[in-house]
């Protein structure tokens, strides 16, 4: 009986750390698998975001389009009409 409570005494180190060693590796085991998860979720958070900036992108590039078209009509509409005023008050341009 002395011999294994011997054995235990000198033991007992070596089976705690195998242990908490065990016990070390299943929780490592387990944050890697919620890592992982969670990576996924953020890639597919990002394409969502992506997708939807550059339609968000592509929409305001549109918008800019028409707004300058627009710009251009007007301008080409105010030449018009200071080329009227010019001709009914008799000015000439001047190079």
């Amino acid at each position: 009986m002395e011999k294994v409570l011997q054995a235990l005494d000198t033991l007992w180190p070596i089976l705690a750390a195998a242990i908490g060693f065990t016990v070390w590796l299943i929780r490592h085991e387990g944050r890697s698998n919620f890592n992982a998860e969670r990576i996924r979720d953020l890639r597919k958070d990002f394409e969502s975001y992506r997708t939807k900036t550059d339609q968000e992108i592509s929409d305001l590039e549109t918008r800019i389009t028409q707004i300058d078209s627009e710009l251009v009509k007007q301008i080409s509409d105010v030449r018009e009409s200071l080329a009227r005023i010019e001709g009914a008050l008799g000015i000439s341009k001047k190079v």
